[in-house]
């Protein structure tokens, strides 16, 4: 009896001791405490009808690696509800390399911009347009998505993207950038939206210069002002747009032209 005894109390000091982070993360698995996101409500921010999203953003992972698998690096983007479903830009690594991988619901194709092509470092800063445009057709298999991709300033890709379905409206949808299922392995600098589908002069401009506010942004948002709500959440708040909300892990690091968000501490 005694011995038994002996052996409980030793196990119940391990477990005291046991830190919380181990406690939470064991070895091999993410810990998503370690991971945050952003979110913005996308009610007349975005329209599936016609708009243009840019991002200014430095990866931070080596986009020429070829796992045997998947592996998502970053969340550019979501545009959605409480769900999966929605606009998706991701940053991953495939078996053929990296790329840039846009996909939707209500898209009967997702899109691919391969490194061999973007040819971007890690470590460096870049930028990442995309811009699109609902055409209308009498008949339904023909309705689609002219939508345009550009890659620091330049047009890497142009192309008809037709629907499997009606485009849903955004009214009641989410702008979130990051996910705490994946590990953000990137800075991002300032991310805008436009309602309009802007010129290849305009994308050429904004590289150029960086982010700005024009009659046509529906939001830019740099991160300068950030504000503390609780000991969960934060805001950041565009120039005169509803703000957006922080939870869980961030980091806000001097980026290119002001602030950048890093969004995990996972390494």
């Amino acid at each position: 009896m005694n011995k038994y005894f002996a052996i409980a109390v030793v196990l119940l000091i391990a477990l005291a001791f046991t830190s919380p982070s181990q406690a939470q993360a064991p070895a091999g698995k993410a810990d998503p405490g370690k991971r945050g996101k952003i979110e913005y409500s996308a009610d007349k921010i975005v329209d599936f009808n016609e708009g243009t999203y840019e991002v200014w953003f430095k990866p931070l992972f080596d986009m020429s690696a070829k796992p045997a698998g998947q592996e998502i690096q970053c969340f550019l983007l979501f545009v959605g509800g409480s769900g999966s479903d929605g606009l998706k830009v991701v940053c991953e690594n495939v078996r053929t390399g990296g790329s840039i991988r846009i996909s939707a619901n209500f898209l009967k194709n997702p899109v691919a911009l391969a490194q061999e092509k973007l040819k971007w470092n890690s470590n460096d800063w870049h930028y990442f347009a995309m811009t699109w445009k609902y055409v209308d057709d009498t008949a339904p298999d023909k309705r689609n998505l002219q939508m345009v991709f550009y890659a620091d300033g330049k047009e890497y890709s142009k192309m008809d993207n037709f629907l499997k379905s009606d485009l849903p409206s955004t009214a009641s949808f989410l702008i979130r950038i990051g996910d705490v299922n994946y590990n953000s392995k990137a800075l991002v600098d300032a991310i805008r939206f436009s309602s309009k589908a802007r010129t290849s002069e305009e994308i050429a401009g904004s590289f150029s210069v960086g982010p700005k506010i024009d009659k046509d942004t529906t939001l830019m948002d740099n991160f300068d002002k950030l504000q503390l709500a609780d000991k969960t959440r934060a805001y950041t708040t565009p120039e005169g747009k509803a703000k957006g909300i922080i939870t869980g892990s961030y980091e806000r690091i001097q980026g290119k032209y002001g602030n950048a968000m890093k969004l995990s501490t996972d390494k």
